[in-house]
């Protein structure tokens, strides 16, 4: 399982360690979820938009997403 390490951008300076494969594929989801122009989406709303475009290896039923 590869690593990658991510900046926390709500706390600038701190990082953590994820699993690339995890943060590539869950990265592919939110950039096709966003939309183009303003207001965005919520946190909750956002969440409910990618857990049907995750890859069921990755993230089974979407948990962990």
């Amino acid at each position: 399982m590869a690593q990658i390490e991510i900046e926390n951008v709500g706390q600038p300076g701190k990082t953590y360690r994820v699993d690339a494969a995890k943060f590539a594929e869950m990265r592919r989801a939110v950039l096709a979820c966003l939309p183009d122009a303003a207001p965005g989406m919520t946190p909750a709303a956002l969440i409910e938009a990618v857990k049907p475009l995750l890859d069921q290896a990755l993230f089974p039923r979407g948990d962990t997403a």
